[in-house]
C-alpha cells in the first residue's frame, strides 16, 4: 500500500486503513466498514469509497450500490443536527413550502447546505405523515 499524505486527510485515511485492517479485509464486513468511516468524518467522500472498495476487493459499483441504498449513509457533509422539512403532499399542505422558505430566508441557507458554524444542515424530504411538516435531530 502506498502512504497517505499527512494532515487531517492523512490521519483519517489510517484510520480508515485500521478499520479495514480489523476485518481481515473481508467483503463481507462491507457495510460495517462503511459505518465505522462514515462514524469517524461524519459521511463517505468517493475517496474514501474508492478506499474501501480497493482494499476490501469490492467493486466500487458495489459500494456506491450499498451506500445509495441505504438511508443513514451519506456523501455529503451534514450538520451536528439535521432540519428536515417535510415536502410531501399533506405536509405542504400543512405549511411545508411556507416553513422551508422561511428557515431559507432567516438562515440564508438552501436545502443540502450546512450553517457556517457547522452546527445544523437543512435538509427536504418527506418526513412522516401525520405530524408536523418539520423534523429535527437537535430535540
Amino acid at each position: 500500500r502506498e502512504e497517505v499524505g499527512v494532515g487531517y486527510a492523512g490521519r483519517v485515511f489510517r484510520q480508515i486503513q485500521e478499520v479495514i485492517d480489523d476485518t481481515g479485509g473481508q467483503a463481507g464486513a462491507l457495510i460495517r466498514v462503511l459505518q465505522q468511516a462514515q462514524g469517524l468524518i461524519g459521511y463517505l467522500p468517493v475517496p474514501v469509497l474508492k478506499t474501501i472498495s480497493r482494499d476490501l476487493k469490492v467493486p466500487i459499483s458495489e459500494v456506491y450500490g450499498i451506500v445509495s441504498f441505504y438511508h443513514f449513509f451519506t456523501m455529503v457533509p451534514k450538520g451536528k443536527h439535521v432540519i428536515q422539512v417535510c415536502m410531501g403532499t399533506s405536509c405542504y399542505v400543512k405549511g411545508g413550502q411556507r416553513i422551508l422558505d422561511t428557515m431559507k430566508k432567516e438562515w440564508d441557507l438552501e436545502p443540502g447546505g450546512i450553517t457556517p458554524d457547522g452546527k445544523f444542515s437543512l435538509e427536504k424530504g418527506v418526513v412522516y405523515p401525520r405530524r408536523p411538516p418539520l423534523r429535527n435531530s437537535a430535540f
